[in-house]
């Protein structure tokens, strides 16, 4: 990223902590698609994103 992104990106948050702790958390929400994708043979990335994308929003 460069750093002009960066500084706009972190406008939208309250804190550089709060800034990083999204990242990683979107971060983990794409690997746990992988996962559910993986371990359900058949399953496209789509549904599986929207899969996980749903339950999110359960929280």
């Amino acid at each position: 990223m460069n750093d002009d992104l960066i500084v706009y990106e972190q406008d939208r948050y309250r804190s550089l902590e709060e800034y990083h702790r999204a990242r990683r958390a979107q971060a983990n929400l794409a690997h746990a698609a992988l996962d559910f994708v993986r371990e359900r043979p058949g399953t496209s990335l789509v549904i599986g994103l929207a899969a996980l994308y749903i339950l999110s929003r359960r929280r």
